[in-house]
């Protein structure tokens, strides 16, 4: 329920509210698969670029192979170094 509501407050722009429900939800769920990846999305489309990477990254932790985690830290970091992000878009 927490992530509807996040998503839904994310779509209206509401980003101080959807961070607090996000930071809630991957607090209380921080094993759950792509939980990371779909805080880290909603930090990149805030303006958040490094604590989007972070939690890619994170999600890369839980699963080596997981392919939307590495492109979306090479899009993120190419926003910032885009030879930071060459690597991650190579192993895809």
């Amino acid at each position: 329920m927490l992530h509807r509501r996040a998503a839904c407050l994310t779509v209206q722009k509401k980003y101080d509210e959807a961070h607090k429900e996000y930071a809630e939800l991957v607090a209380a769920c921080a094993d759950y698969p792509n939980i990371h990846y779909v805080y880290g999305k909603f930090l990149a489309e805030s303006g958040d670029v490094p604590g989007a990477v972070s939690e890619f990254k994170q999600e890369l932790h839980r699963n080596l192979r997981d392919i939307n985690s590495r492109l979306e830290i090479a899009a993120n970091e190419y926003k910032i170094d885009s030879a930071e992000g060459i690597p991650y878009a190579e192993e895809t």
